[in-house]
Parts: C-alpha cells; sequence; structure tokens
C-alpha cells in the first residue's frame, strides 16, 4: 500500500476505499494518507471496512474489561506547568538537539509523523527554520502543557478514579479494595 501510494498517489487509493468501504472513504480525507492507508490494511487483511471492525471490537470491550481499575494521578495545574517547564529544560540539556540531529541526518524527513511529534518538531524548526533557542524552549513548553490539558479533556470522558499524586496511601488502599472484591 505504501508502494501503491507514492506510484499512484492517495486520490486513486481513496477512491478504491470508497468502494470497498465507503463509510471510511466519507470521514477520511484523501489526504490523510495515515488513516487511508489504515482504512485499506484493516480491509485487505481482515475482509471487513474499518467501521465493521471497530463494532465488533466495541461490542466485546464490556466483556473484556468488566473487571477494570483505572487510576489517574493529578496535581493542581501550576505545579504541573512548573514540572513541565523543568521537564521541558531537562529534555533540552539531556541531548534533544543531538538527537534530532542525528536523525536528521541519518535520512529521517521532518515530514515524518514521527518527526512531527512534540520536542522533535520544535527542534526541528529550531535547527533548519533557525528559531532561536530560547523560543524554541518556550514553545516546546506551552505546547507540551496544551498537550496535557488535552490529555485530561480527553480522560474526563473515562471512568477514571482521580488522585492527587501526593495521595499515594489512598491509591493503596483503593487498589487493595479493588483486588479483594474481584476474589
Amino acid at each position: 500500500l505504501q508502494r501503491r501510494l507514492v506510484e499512484e498517489g492517495s486520490s486513486k487509493l481513496h477512491d478504491e476505499l470508497n468502494i470497498i468501504d465507503c463509510n471510511s472513504a466519507k470521514r477520511i480525507h484523501k489526504n490523510d494518507t495515515h488513516r487511508l492507508l489504515r482504512a485499506l490494511e484493516i480491509y485487505y487483511a481482515t475482509g471487513e471496512s474499518w467501521a465493521k471492525h471497530i463494532d465488533k471490537h466495541s461490542q466485546t470491550k464490556e466483556l473484556r474489561f468488566s473487571n477494570l481499575l483505572q487510576l489517574g494521578l493529578t496535581c493542581d495545574r501550576e505545579t504541573l506547568y512548573q514540572r513541565i517547564n523543568k521537564r521541558t529544560s531537562a529534555m533540552l540539556r539531556a541531548g534533544l538537539q543531538g538527537e534530532v540531529e542525528d536523525l536528521l541526518s541519518r535520512g529521517y524527513h521532518r515530514r515524518l509523523k514521527s518527526m512531527q511529534s512534540i520536542g522533535y518538531r520544535h527542534m526541528i524548526e529550531h535547527l533548519l527554520d533557525g528559531r532561536p533557542r530560547m523560543e524554541t524552549e518556550n514553545l516546546l513548553a506551552r505546547d507540551t502543557r496544551r498537550y496535557a490539558k488535552r490529555q485530561y479533556t480527553w480522560f474526563r470522558k473515562m471512568d477514571i478514579e482521580w488522585f492527587e499524586i501526593t495521595e499515594k496511601e489512598s491509591v493503596i488502599q483503593t487498589v487493595k479494595s479493588f483486588l479483594q472484591s474481584c476474589r
């Protein structure tokens, strides 16, 4: 599929997806090659559409995870943001720039999905586009804080029991109680 994408283009593969899985084709843009290839992979590997595959797995989800305890650790925003800022500085001191320089020198292109992730994308903009180092660090910390906020939003939809990071004994007691209830 990767070879066909290069040789035939995303429009042709999207047309093919529209024939075999029109629901997925409607929700996947022809330029979203990652999802386009995934939808085709699922179809050719299983003979089923991506939507059918998702439906099948969501029907069994409750059966497989009926005895599940989900815990989340949290802290106040100010503390979280301070920790993110410290982590950002530590990543830069630990050699993020050298790591990215090495990847680029080995031929990894900035458009690769992995090279667009937080940290790598920022360092590439510093190295290739001339963004100042301090601005790079500030943007990296800012985008990490934004990502953390999106994670909190996403996790709120789940059945998670939240604890402050300082509540070690409460976490231990909750886990013990859960394990006893499973016997």
